[in-house]
């Protein structure tokens, strides 16, 4: 296993708002401001609680200002029940978070990080002065 890439975050998660309806199904989530989203590839959460949905977005139509988020992958990380793509009301928050996916990641490049550790402790004897590495000397 290789360590896993870490999208880019956000300080304190800003928060905008969507500007107009969206589908359970679009794939463009208009937003009153781009900039509070790091770049794409990433995710983002859209509404709060237990009525939140994970979306990935893999472009942003500007930098900052009214626009699209686009590429959108709807319910990205979903469990059971929570996480479903819904239609959603202009005005609804939005908002790059802590998600169980980014979450997740983390995890899996400690647990990786800590498989590495072992394997290069086995691979090490130290005699006296000198650390032999894989049965040769440094």
């Amino acid at each position: 296993m290789s360590y896993v890439t870490l999208d880019e975050a956000r300080v304190n998660s800003p928060t905008t708002t969507l500007s107009s309806l969206i589908t359970n199904v679009a794939t463009t989530i208009p937003v009153v401001e781009l900039g509070v989203f790091a770049a794409a590839p990433n995710v983002a959460v859209l509404g709060f609680g237990v009525d939140a949905e994970t979306i990935r977005y893999t472009g942003k139509s500007a930098a900052s200002g009214s626009g699209n988020l686009t590429g959108v992958t709807r319910a990205y990380d979903t469990a059971g029940t929570y996480g479903g793509a819904k239609e959603c009301a202009s005005g609804t928050r939005i908002y790059n978070g802590i998600t169980a996916e980014r979450h997740n990641k983390i995890r899996a490049n400690f647990e990786q990080h800590q498989s590495d550790i072992s394997t290069m402790q086995s691979t090490l004897t130290t005699i006296g002065d000198t650390i032999v590495i894989n049965g040769g000397s440094a």
